[in-house]
């Protein structure tokens, strides 16, 4: 990104100053440039890499995942690959900085939306047209959800895109992302191809992924699709039974296909961190017979009573000590919680959803039979002394053979636990987790009251 400065003595090629004068410096490639600015004021403009921002502050293990393109071309015209979905519900954007992002990003608003915008600088009108719906140099609007701050290039922290007070790495990569993606010519582009490697990753957050990464390229029409003979550590022969699983497409190609790979997953992350990407999957994941079996099997055990859905993760989620959102809270946090809301609403019985034997014990201890689960196989803490997740344990613990069987019934029984919490009155689960994204799944809203507790 370019940002604006005084005019220096350093040596360097001199622009002229116009519209296109951010563009011409980044096809030339120089760290700084002097701009001629005939009637008004000549100045600098000097280049910082998008990662340099944010390298100094990123953990050490992540440094090899440059999460920000650098965008070294880019159209503020090609309203066919611009994405302006973290504007929705804005009235007024407040820009603190002047710089090479911040004009390119309120080009675009003023074309596109009737949002207002406020710029703490003045200079603004070297760069854009007098506007009624531009203010410069004034007082700003008071700080009120509507209003969304495009702060310098950390903001808050590198990872936020939620909240109205954005880095303008993220709001610009937000906007920009699909010109970015591929070097491939976007408009051919049709589809996206997933594949899952690693065994670790649960059935959950495969399909919660799938559905990300076809809401983030909503946009450009791309649909995904997952290939590859396994999913992870599932046999696709084995979910195919149940799941109805986005199938490579006849006419999919080299040329109109977007690969993922690693470092467009941490890119894509970091852009959209939960404020536009759907992690939902769509309820035609699943296959008609295996949704009657589970409506039939709900409506056996809940019939007409009141239940409280209450979700807690434990085992891995505790052995992995995960931070930020992965953080849930613990059996010993939820229960009061769930004692309040017994009192004010009297269920008839708890549904609970948890992989960990210990959490089951507890809570049975404390609520006795009102308890209600799916039988499945449990793990308990105590079993991580070598490893820290569960498909980790599952390596150490079964054979081959043995590993498939375990694996369908682990699969089957968890969504059934899923549906079981949708069909309740109202919902309590430990902290986020893609486990949620199929609960939304199968309730679509319905619940009465529901909430995530985490960051104990």
């Amino acid at each position: 990104m370019f940002e604006i400065r005084e005019r220096s003595e350093e040596a360097a090629k001199t622009l002229s100053h116009g519209p296109s004068v951010f563009h011409e410096a980044l096809s030339g490639g120089g760290r700084r440039y002097h701009v001629s600015h005939p009637g008004g004021e000549d100045y600098d403009i000097v280049y910082t890499k998008n990662y340099d921002y944010i390298l100094p502050i990123m953990p050490e293990a992540y440094r090899h995942l440059e999460v920000f393109w650098d965008f070294f071309s880019y159209d503020e015209d090609d309203d066919d690959h611009i994405v302006l979905d973290q504007f929705e519900m804005c009235k007024k954007v407040v820009f603190q900085e002047l710089n090479e992002y911040t004009i390119a990003i309120g080009r675009v608003l003023l074309r596109k939306t009737d949002i207002e915008l406020y710029y703490a600088d003045s200079r603004i009108y070297w760069f854009l047209p007098e506007n009624e719906k531009l203010h410069a140099g004034g007082a700003l609007p008071e700080d009120t959800p509507d209003v969304l701050f495009v702060t310098q290039p950390l903001g808050n922290s590198y990872q936020n895109t939620t909240g109205n007070k954005l880095s303008v790495l993220a709001v610009f990569q937000s906007m920009f992302y699909l010109q970015a993606v591929t070097e491939k010519d976007t408009e051919a582009i049709k589809y996206i191809h997933l594949s899952f490697d690693s065994h670790l990753s649960g059935i959950g957050a495969i399909m919660s992924t799938v559905a990300r990464y076809d809401s983030i390229f909503k946009p450009a029409g791309w649909k995904a699709y997952v290939a590859g003979g396994r999913l992870g550590k599932y046999p696709r022969e084995m979910l195919d039974k149940y799941l109805n699983i986005p199938l490579l497409p006849a006419d999919a190609s080299e040329e109109n296909t977007l690969f993922v790979d690693l470092i467009l997953m941490s890119r894509l992350g970091v852009t959209y961190n939960g404020i536009h990407a759907n992690s939902v999957p769509g309820i035609e994941w699943f296959k008609e017979k295996l949704l009657k079996e589970m409506d039939e099997y709900a409506e056996a055990v809940i019939e007409d009573k009141k239940m409280l859905g209450v979700y807690i993760r434990g085992t891995d989620y505790i052995t992995t000590n995960k931070p930020g959102l992965g953080k849930h809270a613990s059996v010993s946090e939820v229960i009061p919680v769930i004692h309040e809301w017994m009192a004010a609403d009297h269920f008839d019985g708890i549904f609970l959803a948890t992989e960990d034997e210990d959490i089951l014990r507890k809570m049975r201890e404390e609520f006795g039979s009102l308890v209600r689960v799916v039988a499945q196989e449990r793990f308990r803490v105590d079993e991580f002394k070598t490893v820290r997740l569960i498909g980790e344990l599952e390596d150490l613990k079964y054979k081959p053979e043995e590993k498939e069987e375990h694996i369908e019934d682990m699969t089957v029984n968890y969504f059934y636990a899923m549906y079981m919490l949708a069909k309740c009155d109202s919902f309590i689960c430990s902290g986020e987790s893609n486990g949620i994204d199929l609960v939304n799944c199968f309730n679509r809203g319905q619940f009465r009251y529901q909430v995530p507790l985490q960051n104990y």
